[in-house]
């Protein structure tokens, strides 16, 4: 009896150490399955937080970098003096390596372009601005005609607003073709008698058409077949395409860096779409309906058709030695708007050959109009008319200084000035637009 309850309690010794060494390890296995979780859970974390901080690090660069082309920016405005055309300068904004730009500033027809670019470790950044002088409206009267032995003139529903400087310093309202005057022109104390419009300042002779080509950007690639088809960015050096003959091209897309040169007669259909470039011809035509933005220098003329759009910030200038005594004829067509600056001016005037600006029936221009010949309003200027006459075609006569179912009106904000002052080369603020 004794021997079996001994061995009936060895029995129960064993099987409780046993199962003392089976909680035991169980409880080792589920400790180490947590440990190995938490592991897994703190790597995740870390790991996260890792991503996280080149993430916060990519998007810290980023903004360093857009900072950096902004304040280039801004100071290439404010003072672009420190750059000269056709250069490239580079510099540090703050005394900092990641505060390193670049800025190349370069004209680009009557305006200029601005290309920065800048680099944080491995992210790199660059915008390209067009850039012109802002100015203030009291600068330049509403209305600027030569002195002259022909009164001014105002018929119909003629709207005049702003100073005038006009020949006997006051308008005289007139019935033409049988029509009483019932528009409305300045207050005496708004007008004053004219004095001689003065010449344009020597930087502006870069745009002579007999200089024009010669301030094409530096690096330029020369292209002799059709312009290229697409957007041409402005952080690639310039294309220039050159045409021997009188050329007409009549479909594609010919936008951004690009300049087209034709020794001839330029034409474009209205199924070409056309952004920022320029063109240097004899002479440019624009079919009917034409819609683009563009610079066109010509020596002898440019024309465009009816219900023709030129956005901002577009230009038509004919500026010549005029040595041949030739003519030169800007014309907007009828219910075509023009947002930029009009100039037709020759360096030789002549008494007979003489430069004229034609703005037709319902055409509309938002800028400025400068012409040292004769200006024929029959539109809206929204802007101002510096002119050395005035033409009226009516009943079959051309009247002198008279102005007849027109509006020079003034901009509504001093912001939405559309022109240049070709006047002055007082540089105040800038306008400028973003390209690509």
């Amino acid at each position: 009896m004794a021997f079996q309850f001994k061995k009936g309690k060895l029995e129960n010794h064993l099987i409780s150490r046993f199962l003392s060494v089976r909680t035991g390890g169980g409880v080792m296995l589920f400790a180490l399955f947590i440990a190995v979780v938490l592991v897994l859970i703190t790597s995740l974390i870390l790991s996260m937080n890792a991503m996280s901080s080149r993430s916060n690090d990519i998007v810290l660069r980023k903004h360093t970098c857009r900072t950096n082309i902004r304040n280039a920016i801004v100071l290439a405005l404010a003072k672009p003096d420190l750059f000269n055309t056709g250069q490239t300068i580079s510099f540090s904004l703050f005394d900092e390596f990641d505060d390193s730009v670049s800025v190349t500033r370069n004209f680009w027809g009557l305006y200029e372009t601005i290309f920065v670019s800048t680099k944080v470790q491995d992210h790199s950044y660059s915008q390209t601005v067009l850039a012109n002088t802002f100015w203030d409206n009291s600068d330049l009267p509403s209305l600027w005609i030569n002195p002259s032995q022909f009164k001014c003139k105002a018929g119909g529903t003629t709207i005049i607003e702003g100073k005038c400087k006009v020949p006997g310093g006051r308008f005289e309202k007139t019935t033409l073709n049988k029509t009483p005057f019932t528009g409305t022109v300045p207050v005496s104390s708004m007008i004053d008698n004219t004095d001689r419009i003065p010449e344009l300042p020597d930087y502006l002779s870069r745009l002579k058409f007999e200089e024009i080509i010669s301030q094409l950007p530096p690096d330029f690639i020369m292209n002799k077949g059709e312009p290229f088809d697409g957007y041409r960015s402005f952080s690639e050096p310039c294309l220039v395409t050159y045409f021997a003959d009188n050329t007409m091209i009549e479909k594609g897309n010919i936008s951004g860096n690009q300049i087209i040169i034709c020794n001839g007669v330029m034409a474009f259909s209205a199924q070409v779409n056309i952004k920022d470039i320029i063109i240097i011809a004899q002479s440019i035509l624009f079919e009917n309906n034409f819609e683009g933005s563009l610079q066109s220098f010509a020596r002898d003329s440019i024309i465009t058709g009816d219900n023709c759009t030129f956005s901002y910030p577009s230009a038509f200038v004919i500026y010549s030695e005029n040595n041949n005594n030739s003519s030169g004829k800007i014309s907007l067509g009828v219910d075509s708007k023009l947002s930029g600056t009009i100039l037709c001016w020759s360096i030789h005037p002549t008494i007979r050959n003489h430069f004229i600006i034609v703005l037709s029936e319902k055409s509309r221009v938002d800028g400025n109009v400068f012409c040292n010949g004769y200006t024929e309003i029959n539109g809206v200027v929204v802007g101002h008319v510096i002119t050395r006459n005035t033409l009226l075609h009516l009943a079959g006569g051309a009247h002198e200084n008279t102005l007849f179912n027109c509006m020079i009106a003034e901009p509504e904000k001093i912001n939405s000035q559309y022109g240049l002052n070709l006047l002055s080369d007082k540089e105040k603020l800038k306008k400028v637009k973003l390209l690509k």
